[in-house]
């Protein structure tokens, strides 16, 4: 069975698509889950990545040069500017981390992953997609940990009313992580309200 799994037209081609990336692919890492009469986890619990598949180049050179967004935006520029000129490995850096964020957002937009060609694809709504498609549709249950924008963002919408439907039951808890109660490494700050 793990022989049709590994040899199909459809992991070659996803392969393709992913590329670089290296995925883990849980039915040909755990056939009997998925080949069974009842296929599928019987649960899943997660907490995915809360990032884009994006790189802004401002954010990047301020990772390596501390101080540079408090600086007028001329200076900003010059600096950015005598950056590339000076480090070139950071540069080389920098156009790494370009090709593997296009890798990233190629796979995110490729897959099946609805309302991801909304806005910048967000790594997490992709994971939520996955979960879904890999617990059991025959009572397999998931709990994840989401950033609050899963609830509100257009991009969310077609996870959100897959889950309405299909769901047999759903709970909702809200956390506030202020005096970093829930998550110690985490900023309390709320993130920007999404824009519509």
């Amino acid at each position: 069975m793990k022989d049709k799994i590994v040899n199909s037209t459809e992991l070659l081609e996803a392969a393709e698509i992913v590329g670089q990336l290296k995925p883990f692919h849980l039915p040909i890492a755990f056939p009997e889950v998925f080949l069974r009469e009842r296929s599928g986890f019987d649960v899943i619990i997660g907490n995915p990545p809360w990032q884009e598949a994006t790189i802004e180049e401002d954010a990047f050179w301020a990772r390596h040069s501390p101080g540079l967004r408090g600086l007028p935006q001329r200076e900003q520029e010059a600096t950015k500017s005598q950056l590339r000129e000076d480090r070139s490995d950071l540069f080389r850096l920098y156009e790494q981390e370009l090709a593997e964020t296009a890798a990233m957002r190629r796979a995110l937009t490729s897959g099946a992953f609805p309302g991801m060609g909304t806005g910048d694809p967000d790594v997490y709504k992709a994971f939520c997609w996955r979960f879904l498609n890999l617990v059991s549709s025959e009572g397999g249950r998931m709990g994840v940990v989401l950033p609050r924008s899963a609830l509100a963002v257009k991009g969310s919408t077609p996870f959100r009313m897959e889950i309405l439907e299909k769901a047999e039951s759903i709970d909702i808890t809200m956390l506030v992580n202020n005096r970093r109660w829930f998550f110690e490494d985490v900023h309390p700050q709320h993130p920007k309200s999404p824009q519509y």
